[in-house]
């Protein structure tokens, strides 16, 4: 297994991108899906540093030429856990519905970081909130790992349970300090009870998937290792290395029972260029080799 995950060749085929503008960026792609046809991927549109950051989307016939739709989740409503900004989509398809988990937050304070949920009957949209309240919050404790925020989460279906994995951190740790932990339900909407295993591994804008019978992960932006785990909890360095900053994937397999047999081959990544962050399509190959 290990050798499939090592030395992949990341090759850019196209960008999202929007103008030239020093105060809007473009990050935290989420997933790629496909529904009717076309292809869907969500990203946080954030404009000078947070002033207004909310999900938007866009949406591709062939995977390669995108184009951006507008906004897919508006500020929550004022007085709202999440009417500030919401960031770092990621959406799921369950029960003939999809699903938009995002990480909202108020008082523009980003250490009041929750994730929250979305859902739609086609990825087009309209999005509603599906309670008036966070999915999972940060942990109560100080000593808790995630007792600052929690937030970029990614879902996976396994074993007949959904894996939440998220990242968090203390109040004394830096932003990029961060740790990624894992949520378990029965139902996709929750509720979500932390795995006593949490953390289970340091990561920052990371992305999650099914490979053969386990899980992959990409660490983030500060780290290059690619990790794999049997069991989705135990992680372990499989010597593969894949500079990335924020990586979004296309693996439908995420979302259905038993394993993915395939592997992926394309997604998002964020890409900067003269002080402005946006979207980089690529190929790269994660293959199950079928002996």
């Amino acid at each position: 297994m290990k050798y499939e995950l090592i030395n992949p060749i990341k090759r850019t085929t196209s960008y999202v991108r929007e103008g030239t503008s020093s105060k809007v960026h473009f990050h935290d792609p989420s997933n790629i899906l496909k529904f009717d046809g076309s292809y869907f991927v969500w990203f946080t549109r954030n404009l000078e540093d947070h002033s207004y950051a909310s999900s938007y989307f866009a949406v591709s016939t062939d995977g390669i030429q995108w184009e951006i739709q507008g906004e897919a989740l508006p500020l929550g409503n004022q007085g709202d856990w999440d009417d500030s900004g919401n960031l770092a989509p990621y959406v799921a398809l369950a029960d003939d519905h999809f699903y938009l988990f995002y990480t909202g937050f108020t008082n523009k304070d980003l250490s009041t970081r929750h994730l929250g949920l979305a859902r739609a009957k086609t990825p087009w949209g309209p999005w509603v909130r599906f309670k008036d309240e966070s999915v999972l919050c940060h942990g109560q404790r100080q000593t808790d790992w995630h007792s600052n925020m929690v937030g970029d989460s990614n879902a996976v279906f396994r074993e007949g349970k959904w894996w939440l994995y998220f990242k968090g951190k203390k109040a004394h740790e830096k932003p990029w300090e961060t740790h990624i932990g894992v949520a378990v339900s029965d139902h996709i909407e929750g509720p979500y009870e932390v795995h006593l295993k949490s953390p289970l591994f340091d990561g920052h804008a990371f992305t999650a998937w099914k490979h053969r019978g386990g899980i992959a992960a990409l660490r983030g932006k500060y780290w290059p290792e690619i990790l794999w785990s049997e069991d989705g909890l135990d992680f372990v360095d499989t010597g593969g290395r894949l500079k990335n900053y924020s990586t979004g994937l296309f693996c439908p397999e995420n979302f259905e029972a038993g394993d993915n047999l395939r592997g992926v081959e394309w997604g998002f990544d964020v890409v900067e260029e003269n002080g402005v962050r946006f979207l980089e399509r690529f190929a790269c190959p994660f293959m199950v080799v079928q002996r």
